[in-house]
């Protein structure tokens, strides 16, 4: 009983401190630059990597519903297992839409 407890308490006190240490830098990065009158363009993202967060999880979810798709269309033709069939199709139509994604956000950006 008193392990279990321990084990939570742990890995609460570990998050906690983690996420502290992950503000607490960012603090004194931030009042670093103002004591060099630097400027703090490095912390904010690019707007066309920003905004294209959906176009990234719609390519991947469509190429994922394909691979789900072609994955039940081998197990029904080729006797395939369908856990097999299912998660291998899923996985390479997800990866080819990743990759998809990574050559319209290039060419979007003019970098080919």
């Amino acid at each position: 009983m008193h392990g279990e407890v321990f084990a939570i308490m742990s890995m609460v006190g570990a998050v906690t401190f983690v996420v502290y240490l992950l503000i607490s830098s960012r603090h004194k990065e931030r009042m670093a630059l103002l004591e060099y009158d630097r400027d703090a363009t490095v912390f904010r993202p690019d707007k066309a990597f920003r905004t294209s967060g959906a176009l990234k999880f719609g390519l991947f979810l469509a190429f994922g519903g394909v691979g789900i798709l072609l994955g039940h269309m081998a197990t029904a033709t080729l006797g395939l297992p369908e856990e097999v069939a299912t998660f291998a199709f899923l996985f390479m139509a997800a990866g080819g839409g990743l990759l998809t994604y990574y050559y319209v956000a290039q060419k979007a950006n003019g970098e080919r």
